[in-house]
Parts: C-alpha cells; structure tokens; sequence
C-alpha cells in the first residue's frame, strides 16, 4: 500500500465533469488499496484565493460582494471553497483532501508529502486555463519522488505562443506520462521531447455498475431529452424543444446556479437548478436522449447507452471531444452548432450501444493497467 497524491482540478464550483473526474481517478486509486488524498489547491476564483508573489498570474482574484463579505466574516469559510449548491457540497465531501493551500507560494513552500504524485485529469496542462499550469506539472514536488501523469490534458493543437511560461525540463523527472488526447501524445513530444501514452478520462475507469450505485435518479414518469450545456445555450434549448416536440417528449435542462441565468418559462421545457454530480448523473441514465456540448456529459451518455448527440461549439479546445468520439468511431454523432441547428430529427443520435460498450471495457483495460503498473 502506497500513500497516493493527485492534483488536480477539485472541489470545482458546479462542474460537473471536473468533480467527477476527480473523484473517478481518486476512487479507482482507493479501490488498488492506496491511500489517496486530492491536494487542496484553491485557484483564482475563489475569494480565498492568495495571489502568487513567485509566479505571474493569469487571472485577478475573485471579487466577491459587500453582502456576501459581511456573511463570510461571520462564518469560517476557510475550510472549503464556498460552491453554492449545497449537493455539490456533499459529493465533494466523499473524497480525501491535504491540508488547503491557499496559494500556489505556500504549495511550494510546504509541499504535501506523498510516494507517489500523480497529475490529472482534466485540463490542467491547458495554456488558456486561468489559473497558474506550472503546479499542475508537479513542480513542487521534493526531488527523488516518483511523479506520474493521468489523461492530463492541454486540450489544445498547439500552444499558443506568449501565454505560457514554457519550460522543457518540467516533465523531465516523471516515471510515467500518459494524456488524453492525440493532440497530447504530439504536444508532449514536440515541446518536452517525450513520449506519452493515451489512455482514457478517469470517469471510464470506473464500470457502469460503480456509477449506478453513486447517482441518484430523478423523481420523473415522463419520457425526456436531456440537455447539458457546459454555460446556457439558449440555442441549443430552442432547438431541443423542436426535435423533442414530434416524439412528445420533455426538454429538462441543467442550469448552473453559479452564472446567475434564470431562463424564461417555456412550454415543454423543464430547468434544473439545484442538481449536483449525483442528481446530474441520475438525469443522464434516466434520459432517452441527451443533447450536450461538454465532454464528460458525453462520456457518461456512452457509460450508460443513452442516445447521444454532441455539439461542438468552440472547436479551439475541442481535441478531446474529437478524440473521444474517433474512439467510438462516432464522428457522425459530434457536430457544430450551425449542423445542428439544421437537422429535423434525432435519427443522427442513434448508434451501437453494444459496440460502444465494447470499446469502453478495452479501453478501461488498458486505461487501468497504465495507472495500476506506475503507482507500483
């Protein structure tokens, strides 16, 4: 037994995705009999955030309102990032955490000590990200410690050239690097002179069954088409309603509280505000369709066989979604949103439920034997 340290992007104000990403890998590493902590590291965006003195800074610190200042000098909100959504709360609670560095500077300066470390998920290599990328690199850790990386991802071609502080040596000293896209395996290659392994998004690791046993189904007799857009896209929506209308079905719609969109009452539409990775899961798997823009949203459309149509809507940071769908040899089902808003039916949504399964279990077979063999 090994005493296990990932980084990676955690206790995320409602993303779904990310948190569960995060307690996908962290699960699966606890099921090998590890001990296994998430290192605590509060990005920008959080009104505890400590700016960095070492390191530029690629966002301003969270700017948080009179009221709330009043309301958080009167409670200890140092001990978790505050999400809103009290069900996210609880999720992010099932996992193991360090102690919380406030600061990449006290990161570097006290460093959590673990056997191994491992980097990733998620797009913690990505350039265009607004937190500081060279942790996630796992710079800090004290030399000698066998460091790892799983299905990091830049979620890029190419990096673009004066928003990151490249350094080649930063994967130097790593045991074993894996990403999760093509792009990556180039990427590594090119500006680190490495080799990189692809293996799947750490929500794969985990069997359908392990999902099922976690989420929570939605208390809902009627048939629906479910849409997740990563922010609102009334678009999207507008569309769904019209493709859902002609087979009688309901639009439920995931709205994240955190932006603050309130949509207009609409026929035939249903919205969602208070569900957390649990409850999102449970729309999911009880969903005939699902209409998405968001990686992980697809990721567990294919885990639990649901009809699946994928938008892309910004293809600068759509390697992995490309990635993803060549997989399943499912190209047909990603599409842009100006195909989308042409099609006059949801035939296109339909594939091999059974094929895809099939691609998922060698895909996690393979996954897990990566990331079993270099914790040894």
């Amino acid at each position: 037994m090994k005493k296990i340290g990932i980084i990676t992007v955690q206790k995320a104000p409602e993303n779904y995705g990310a948190c569960l990403q995060c307690y996908a890998l962290w699960k699966f590493i606890k099921n090998q009999g590890h001990t296994c902590e998430l290192i605590d590291l509060v990005r920008p965006w959080s009104p505890d955030y400590l700016e960095s003195k070492r390191f530029k800074e690629k966002h301003p610190k969270a700017q948080i309102p009179f009221y709330k200042r009043i309301l958080k000098s009167l409670v200890d909100s140092r001990k978790k990032i505050p999400i809103e959504n009290k069900n996210f709360q609880a999720f992010n609670a099932l996992m193991d955490y360090s102690d919380t560095y406030y600061s990449v500077d006290s990161l570097y300066d006290n460093p959590p000590v673990y056997d191994v470390y491992v980097a990733g998920s998620d797009q913690i290599w990505n350039p265009l990200m607004p937190f500081i990328n060279e942790p996630y690199f796992l710079t800090f850790v004290p030399k000698g410690k066998k460091k790892i990386s799983y299905a990091s991802s830049f979620a890029v071609k190419e990096i673009p050239d004066g928003v990151w502080p490249y350094h080649p040596d930063w994967l130097d000293d790593y045991h074993a690097i894996s990403v999760r896209e093509t792009s990556g395996v180039d990427i590594v290659n090119k500006y680190f002179g490495k080799q990189a392994s692809i293996v799947a998004d750490p929500t794969m690791l985990l069997t359908k069954s392990e999902w099922e046993k976690l989420l929570v189904l939605p208390p809902i007799k009627e048939r629906y088409l479910f849409v997740y857009t990563l922010q609102y896209n009334q678009q999207i929506v507008d569309k769904a309603v019209c493709l859902a209308k002609d087979l009688g079905l309901t639009v439920y719609v995931v709205v994240s509280s955190t932006t603050g969109v309130k949509p207009e009452p609409k026929e035939g539409v249903r919205y969602i505000y208070t569900a957390g990775p649990k409850e999102w899961l449970g729309y999911i798997h009880a969903a005939e369709y699902v209409i998405t823009d968001s990686f992980h949203g697809s990721v567990f459309s294919f885990l639990f066989s649901r009809a699946l149509l994928t938008v892309c809507t910004n293809r600068k940071v759509s390697e992995r979604l490309t990635t993803l769908f060549e997989s399943f040899m499912l190209s047909a089902n990603l599409i842009d949103i100006e195909q989308f808003k042409m099609l006059g039916s949801l035939d296109l949504s339909h594939y091999s439920f059974e094929a895809v399964q099939i691609v998922i279990d060698n895909l996690r077979k393979k996954s897990a034997s990566f990331l079993i063999n270099a914790l040894k």
